[in-house]
């Protein structure tokens, strides 16, 4: 049995992605490690399942933008 804020939940929950290894973005909004915004990061413990599955497919969408932005805007 997991707890989340206390409250215990037989569900299994998602781990978390972070990857140990912080980055902020030049503005200092999200980690371009794991790819979440610093109140996603603070908030993970206390989401629920369904929450941390949002954030997790979020992550991935931030992934795929950022390395499409670096492939663009690549110095030449």
């Amino acid at each position: 049995m997991v707890k989340v804020s206390g409250v215990p939940y037989d569900v299994e929950l998602p781990l978390s992605p972070c990857t140990k290894v912080c980055k902020l973005d030049e503005t200092k909004s999200y980690c371009i490690a794991c790819f979440r915004f610093k109140e996603e990061i603070a908030s993970w413990r206390d989401y629920t399942k369904e929450q941390r599955e949002m954030v997790t497919a979020l992550t991935e969408t931030r992934r795929i933008m950022y390395e499409a932005n670096k492939r663009i805007n690549k110095p030449e």
